[in-house]
C-alpha cells in the first residue's frame, strides 16, 4: 500500500470512529496517538477529499439555517422552503411564499417591474391583499415572448396582478428578441412602447424568475426567436442564465453577444436601482442563481434547499 493509500485509509477511519461511532476527537486522538487538533484537521481532510458526506433530512417548512447561509455569503434576503418529495409540492410552498412576500412588500405608489414567469403567476394565484394599495403600476419590462409558447405570457401575469391590486397595467405590445438594429430603435421610439419603457426605468420592485440556459426548452422565453446556432454561442460563451432578456455568466456578468444588444426591453440599469426579487426551485437552478448573487443582479431570493445546498456545494 502507498503512502497516499495508508493516509486515505487513516482519514477514514478517523471519520469512521467521529461519525458512525459518535467518538469524541480526544477520544479519536487518544487512540491513535495524536492530538485533538490533529484529529480535527484529519476529519476537514476527509471532507475535503469526499471521504466524508452529510445529509440532513429539514423537516417540512422554511430554512433559516441555509437563509442564514445566503445572508451570510451575498447580503441578501433570502426565502428557503425545505424541498417536498414531489416536485409540484415544492413548487407550492415557493410559491406561497412568493405570494405572502409580495403581498407584505408592495406599498402605494409602487411602480412593479414583472417579466414572465410561471412561478409569478402561480404566485399571483394565491396573493390575498389584506389591504387597499393606490395607485400600483404594473408594468412589462421585456417584449412578448412567442405566442405559440404554452405558458401564460407577460401580460396575462400583468393583468393578472392589476386586477388583483386594483392598479394599472402598462403593457410592451413589442416582440422580445429584434435583430435588426435600425428597426428596433424606431419600433422603440413608438409612443406606448417609448412610455411602458420609461415608466419601466422608475421601477421600484421587480418581480422575476431566472431562466436557465437550456437549448431546446420549448417554454423559455427566447423560443421562437432565438435559433440553434444562437443558443450554442450562448452557451460557449459562458453563459449560464438571464435575467430581462439579457445573458449573464457565472460571475453575474452579462455577455457581449449580440442577443443581450436585441432584447426589446428595459434597461439593465433598472437592476440597480430596484429592489429584484427573484423565485426558482431545484438543484438545477443552482447555477444561474449562483451567477445572479455574484453579480448582486437580485436582493431578495425565494427558493428551497436543493437549489441552495446544490449552490453551496458550487462555491
Amino acid at each position: 500500500m502507498s503512502g497516499k493509500d495508508e493516509q486515505l485509509h487513516l482519514l477514514t477511519e478517523v471519520a469512521a470512529m467521529y461519525f458512525l461511532d459518535g467518538l469524541s476527537q480526544d477520544e479519536i486522538a487518544g487512540k491513535i496517538y495524536t492530538s485533538r487538533s490533529t484529529v480535527s484537521r484529519m476529519l476537514r481532510q476527509a471532507r475535503e477529499k469526499n471521504l466524508v458526506t452529510v445529509s440532513i433530512n429539514f423537516v417540512p417548512g422554511r430554512n433559516h439555517y441555509y437563509e442564514n447561509k445566503l445572508h451570510d455569503l451575498f447580503g441578501i434576503e433570502a426565502v428557503v422552503v425545505n424541498t417536498a418529495d414531489a416536485a409540484d409540492e415544492t413548487a407550492e410552498s415557493v410559491c406561497r411564499e412568493f405570494a405572502s412576500w409580495i403581498d407584505l412588500n408592495l406599498s402605494s405608489s409602487s411602480v412593479v417591474g414583472m417579466t414572465r414567469s410561471s412561478m409569478i403567476y402561480r404566485a399571483g394565484a394565491m396573493c390575498q391583499p389584506k389591504v387597499i394599495r393606490r395607485n400600483v403600476n404594473f408594468v412589462q419590462l421585456m417584449g412578448t415572448e412567442s405566442r405559440t409558447s404554452k405558458q401564460v405570457i407577460a401580460q396575462d401575469i400583468i393583468r393578472q396582478f392589476a386586477d388583483l391590486y386594483h392598479g394599472r397595467a402598462y403593457f410592451l405590445d413589442a416582440p422580445l428578441v429584434f435583430f435588426n438594429d435600425e428597426a428596433r430603435d424606431e419600433l422603440m421610439k413608438v409612443p406606448s412602447i417609448h412610455q411602458t419603457l420609461a415608466l419601466a426605468r422608475s421601477a421600484n420592485l421587480i418581480l422575476t424568475s431566472l431562466p436557465r440556459i437550456t437549448p431546446g426548452d420549448e417554454n423559455h422565453i427566447w423560443n421562437g426567436f432565438v435559433t440553434q446556432e444562437i443558443f450554442e454561442e450562448i452557451v460557449s460563451s459562458g453563459g449560464v442564465g438571464c435575467i430581462l432578456g439579457r445573458v449573464f455568466d457565472i460571475h453575474g456578468r452579462f455577455l457581449d453577444i449580440r442577443l443581450n444588444r436585441s432584447i426589446v426591453g428595459a434597461d439593465i440599469d433598472v437592476l440597480r436601482t430596484a429592489h429584484v426579487a427573484a423565485a426558482c426551485y431545484g438543484a438545477e437552478f443552482a447555477v444561474p442563481v449562483l451567477g445572479a448573487l455574484r453579480g448582486a443582479l437580485v436582493r431578495t431570493l425565494i427558493t428551497d434547499s436543493d437549489c441552495v445546498g446544490r449552490l453551496l456545494q458550487l462555491i
